[in-house]
């Protein structure tokens, strides 16, 4: 269990903010996968998928760079590299470019696709 101090109470703070939007995101996936609901909720993807990305880099970024650069006893004690951080991000990103980014050139080559096959 990691004790609470001023030292690293903003990191504990971005984690738990990372945990809730990455919980509300996976939550969305869930939706999207089982295809529960409407069509409207690629909103909830990008709404709650990019700050989750957003707090994952950070939590994973500081901690990487200090370790590379070989001051990685300035980290605290508990905190150690978290590699599933820098998954959960490259996740929602993949996820968010093939979902919602280069929608419309997506549908233009379809449409000519199919009038060429017509």
């Amino acid at each position: 269990m990691r004790t609470i101090n001023f030292l690293n109470v903003s990191d504990l703070l971005y984690e738990l903010f990372m945990c809730v939007f990455l919980m509300a995101f996976l939550m969305a996936f869930s939706q999207l996968n089982s295809k529960v609901g409407g069509d409207g909720f690629d909103w909830k993807l990008v709404g709650y998928g990019l700050p989750a990305m957003m707090f994952s880099l950070i939590c994973f970024l500081p901690r990487f760079i200090m370790t590379l650069v070989g001051r990685d006893y300035l980290l605290c004690n508990q905190s150690p590299i978290e590699w599933c951080d820098l998954g959960a991000a490259v996740f929602i990103c993949a996820l968010l470019l093939t979902r919602v980014g280069f929608g419309e050139k997506n549908t233009e080559t379809a449409e000519t696709a199919e009038k060429t096959e017509s």
